[in-house]
């Protein structure tokens, strides 16, 4: 597996990546979450990078992921995207991520488990007037 989605029933996003990733696996990403949301002004979604995920894409295009990533959570009015990620270096890309993104409709974060990543993201869903 090197990436899954699931939407629950409550319309959050369950994202799993696995096994090793390009630039281009991050892009086709970006543009398949863009699909699965298309007429929605907000998003819901936790991003799992399993223990064995690794990124294998140059500097120069890593540098080039959060604009990205910006631009596709941009359009959204509002959501909250959480990361979970127990790999260090996984965990420190995902935290600039979440620096870079400028959505004040978006809420960004990262964690170290499931758990908490879904609890963060029930109290945005609640505030918003989303189900849980």
């Amino acid at each position: 597996m090197k990436i899954s989605r699931y939407r629950e029933p409550s319309g959050l996003i369950l994202t799993h990546f696995g096994k090793r990733h390009t630039y281009d696996d991050a892009i086709g990403a970006l543009t398949e979450i863009t699909e699965m949301t298309e007429g929605s002004s907000e998003i819901y979604e936790i991003i799992i990078h399993d223990d064995d995920f690794s990124i294998d894409v140059s500097e120069d295009r890593l540098k080039s992921l959060p604009g990205k990533v910006q631009s596709t959570f941009g359009t959204y009015a509002r959501g909250a995207l959480a990361f979970v990620a127990n790999i260090d270096l996984v965990f420190g890309l995902c935290r600039q991520l979440e620096m870079l993104m400028e959505n004040a409709g978006v809420q960004v974060a990262v964690f170290r488990s499931e758990a908490l990543a879904r609890s963060w993201i029930a109290e945005i869903q609640s505030l918003h007037g989303q189900p849980k």
